[in-house]
Parts: C-alpha cells; structure tokens; sequence
C-alpha cells in the first residue's frame, strides 16, 4: 500500500485518535493503522478522570519505604511479580528517583504544560454540545483515613500554588457533605478545583472517529510489527499483511511503541503497567465527583455503566494472564469505603497502561529529519493528556517548535 502523501498514526487509542483529529482539521491527510477498533484497552477501560490540576507524578517522597512491600502483596495497590522483577528493576529505580523533591518540580512543570489547557483542548475536538452531555467538572476529591505522608502533602501544596491550582482541605461536616455515603474511617481530604471526568471513556473514542471520518480521514485495521526508515520520508511500515510506504508517521501506538521503534535505535524504558477496573451498575451511591482514595491506590467515578472503581498496579510483563482477583479486590475496597452499596453482578475489566518511570509521555522526533515522531506512554493521565499531547503534536508536524517540548523528549532516558 503506497501512501505517499499521508500522516500515518499507528495506533487508535484515544492519544492516536486525538491527534489524527487535530491534524485533520489542520488540513492532512490522515491514515489511522491498528489492528484492533478505535477505543478499546485502556482508553476504554481508564478511570474517565480528566483535570487541568493534574500536576503530580506517581512517585514521590517516600516511596522508597513502600518497596519492599511491594513484593509482598499480590493483590495490594502495586504488585511487582517475582518472576518479573529483575526486568523491572531499572524501571523502579527511575522510578524512585523521579520521586525526589527536585524531580517532582520539574515533572509537575511538564505535567501543567501538557494538561492546563485540557478542557478547551478537548472541547476543540469534541464541540460545546457532547462535552456538556458526557463530561462534568465538579473538581476531583482525594480522601485519606489517616494523615498521610507530611512531605509529600507539603511538596504537593507548594507545586499547586505555583501553578495556581485551587484546593479546599476537607474534614468533618464538609467532607460529609460532598460525599454523604463515604465510611467515617475517611477523616480528611481535598477538593481540587477545575478537574472532572467522562460519563464514558468510549464515546470521547466514538466521537473523535464520527469527526475523523467526517474530515476525510481513515483508519485501517491492520498491524504494524516494524518501523523502517528508508530515507528521509520514505518509511516503511511492516504489517501482518502487506507493507506500506508512507511520508511520516506517528507512533501512538502504547505499550507496544516500544517495539515498533527499536528497528530505529531507540530504547525508551516503556513498561507495562497492568491496571484493573470493576464497574458497579447498581451502586446506589450518592456521588458527583471523582475520588482517589489515596490509602489504597484506587480511585471511583460516577459513570453511566455504574460506579467505576479503578486502579491498582501490577508489573508481570506483556504475556501473564490477568489476575482478577485484583479486580475483585477493589469492589471489596468499594463495599468498606461506602457501607451499604450495592455491589452485585460487577463488571470486571483488566488491561495495560503505558507507562514510564517519571510519569510524563513520550511526545517528539525519533528521528533528525521529524518524519517519524512519537507520541505515548501517558500512564495513568492520558485522559487528561491526549488533548494536549495531539497540540504538541500538531506543533512539531507544521514546524511550530518550542521551549516546552524539550520537556517530553525521548533524550532524557
């Protein structure tokens, strides 16, 4: 297939798609290649949570002390598997040291770059009209039981002022009125204003396939194995079937980024990072905001399926079967967090994130000439991500370089 005067994106996550979205409008011609439909894996079965306040990476001060537990518990908030860990290593060590004061400032700079401007960036691409009807954005709560780690909390402060993010410290009567069925074992938390979520992360995938295709564009279902650089814009895609030739292409393809880019030269630490959900469609909980309980590593949303609970960490490789005993887990999280919910017939999900040790994607040339460039491992924010990483994009295609990119360059591994 010889497709000489297109962008072709690998992969129609909603990263992938967000992108070809913009750079339709922008007058390219778009070829979207993933062997699977538009918006499934984690851009179907994320937590729907998308915040301009999101700032903070998933490391941070003290997280040393919680290695070694780490190994001990399969079903606890993060789970490093045996057999799995000697690969994993480096990428936990990155890990811990992305969480050091100094390196959380900078990561949170990025983090602001990339989602300050998420709610226009997405109502850009998805209109006025479907983002009153799928989003809400009562600001998101964070809950803990206990006190929580002091430093942390401190570097936290100190990054959301700097960015003015506003945020209301919650306990008592407040915190009940927010979230009235919430247990009294959850003492203290915070209302971050500006963030929301999705009723459904699967129709922002809908939506942005109806406006690509209204635009002109394609998507193919065919997989990419390979990324062949003949010469300056002449790549070459090997595929299941037959290869295709192409001008440029962008690699939004996830977890499997990797692998297509190492014909290339290029190593990036992409790891994948299982997650699990389970949807509670009689849940009979009174809730209009999102909530990350910060104690146990997971997080619930009020979507139109049901309540989604959502999180927890697993690192055991591409090719280990799923343990849903994890998912199972988090609907006994959901029943001792809200007592009296209704939590029969769960739907239970389980699925791969992108992620990279510092928490911020991927987003840049692979090569001098920019006629391949990347575009993943978003980890737990591509919700709050895509739109922005779909500008940055957009950005780097028609020349438009700046200061800021260099934040999310492949160089800094």
């Amino acid at each position: 297939m010889q497709l000489r005067d297109e962008t072709v994106v690998v992969g129609a996550g909603v990263v992938g798609m967000a992108i070809a979205v913009r750079l339709a409008r922008a007058g390219t011609q778009v070829v979207v290649l993933d062997p699977l439909p538009p918006g499934g894996r984690a851009s179907f079965g994320n937590a729907g949570i998308i915040s301009p306040a999101t700032v903070m990476p998933m490391s941070g001060p003290g997280v040393l002390r919680k290695v070694p537990g780490w190994m001990s518990d399969p079903l606890g908030p993060l789970f490093v598997s045996p057999r799995h860990f000697p690969r994993a290593l480096p990428w936990l060590l990155r890990y811990i040291m992305a969480g050091r004061p100094a390196r959380v400032r900078g990561i949170a700079a990025a983090m602001h770059y990339l989602h300050r401007d998420c709610v226009a960036d997405w109502e850009h691409l998805l209109g006025s009209e479907f983002m009153a009807r799928n989003m809400r954005f009562h600001g998101g709560l964070q809950l803990w039981s206990g006190p929580g780690n002091a430093k942390a909390a401190a570097l936290g402060a100190e990054i959301r002022k700097r960015y003015g993010i506003e945020a209301e410290a919650l306990s008592g009567d407040r915190l009940r009125e927010l979230v009235p069925d919430v247990t009294p074992a959850m003492k203290t938390g915070l209302l971050v204003r500006g963030g929301g979520y999705t009723l459904d992360p699967a129709e922002i995938s809908t939506r942005l396939v109806e406006e690509f295709t209204r635009l002109g564009g394609r998507i193919v279902q065919r997989s990419v194995e390979r990324i062949h650089r003949e010469a300056p814009g002449r790549i070459l895609l090997a595929t299941n079937l037959h290869p295709i030739e192409c001008r440029r292409v962008v690699v939004a393809a996830g977890i499997w980024s990797g692998r297509l880019l190492a014909p290339l030269g290029i190593r990036i630490p992409l790891e994948a990072e299982r997650g699990y959900h389970a949807t509670l469609p009689n849940h009979n909980v009174r809730l209009e905001h999102s909530i990350g309980f910060k104690d146990r590593g997971f997080s619930v949303t009020p979507m139109r399926q049901g309540l989604r609970v959502a999180g927890t960490v697993e690192f055991s490789g591409l090719d280990t079967p799923p343990d849903m005993r994890r998912a199972q887990k988090l609907v006994k999280h959901a029943a001792e967090l809200f007592p009296g919910i209704k939590h029969d017939e769960p739907l239970l999900w389980s699925g791969f994130r992108p992620s990279l040790p510092d928490s911020l994607p991927v987003i840049g040339p692979a090569t001098a000439d920019g006629d391949v460039v990347m575009a993943f491992g978003h980890s737990h924010y591509g919700m709050s991500g895509a739109p922005g990483t779909a500008r940055v994009v957009d950005d780097i295609l028609h020349g438009r370089h700046r200061e800021e990119h260099a934040m999310f360059s492949h160089h800094r591994f």
